[in-house]
């Protein structure tokens, strides 16, 4: 079977599509020599509490940095930041079920990232969804595209980094749909859209909401019982 590859952008803590893609291929691509696009996944994402979802957000150097690439966006005070999110984190989900469980994880984690990040943004996002999926069994060898030998840019680029890896089937978000179907960069290669529906699952706080970071799953589900709920969306 042929190699199939992943090239997504680093996010915030993501939602459990992302990890569910991850552990769909053989290689996945964090996509961090690309613009950076200031108020995006890149740099926050959502959890909940009492009065419904709540925003966290890196703040990040970016005035007259229009075209700074994800590599090379750095925070403001991450240390900061990092203390603010795991205080709210931690009164969100102080009542969820593997609480116990899962925030000594994640706090070691976060700080652990915090650590290594160097105030990098992209550096910090990666170093925490890896550690995110080794809790919850996905295994996957995971690569930096600025570290590759790749150049282009938009379908021009990824069809080049999965040249490099050798995959013939390609594994994308529904919304770059629009640019791949006629690309003439991926006429080779299969591609194959990564329809996710989020399985529901029992939340604090009345209703569920959907779609938000996966640390609101990972404190309601069991580690043993993580990976098979993440894959039960995968259309």
């Amino acid at each position: 079977m042929s190699d199939t590859i992943a090239i997504m952008q680093p996010t915030y803590i993501p939602w459990l599509g992302y990890l569910a893609m991850i552990n769909r291929v053989t290689h996945f691509v964090f996509l961090d020599n690309v613009q950076f696009d200031k108020r995006s996944w890149q740099q926050r994402n959502r959890i909940k509490n009492a009065q419904g979802e709540l925003w966290l957000t890196i703040p990040v150097f970016s005035k007259k940095k229009f075209h700074q690439k994800i590599s090379e966006v750095t925070c403001q005070d991450l240390s900061e930041t990092i203390k603010k999110h795991l205080s709210t984190i931690k009164h969100s989900y102080k009542k969820a079920k593997e609480y116990n469980s899962f925030y000594p994880f994640l706090e070691k984690t976060i700080f652990e990232a915090g650590s290594i990040a160097n105030e990098k943004i992209s550096e910090f996002n990666i170093y925490i969804i890896e550690k995110l999926c080794a809790y919850a069994g996905i295994k996957n060898k995971f690569y930096l595209a600025s570290q590759l030998e790749c150049s282009g840019t938009k379908d021009d680029l990824l069809s080049n980094i999965c040249t490099y890896f050798g995959a013939k089937q390609y594994i994308s978000p529904p919304g770059s749909m629009s640019y791949l179907e006629n690309s003439y960069y991926f006429k080779n290669i299969d591609i194959v859209y990564h329809y996710y529906n989020e399985p529901e699952y029992e939340q604090l706080y009345g209703n569920h909401i959907k779609n938000l970071s996966c640390l609101d799953a990972f404190f309601s589900i069991p580690q043993e019982k993580l990976k098979n709920f993440i894959m039960e969306g995968v259309a």
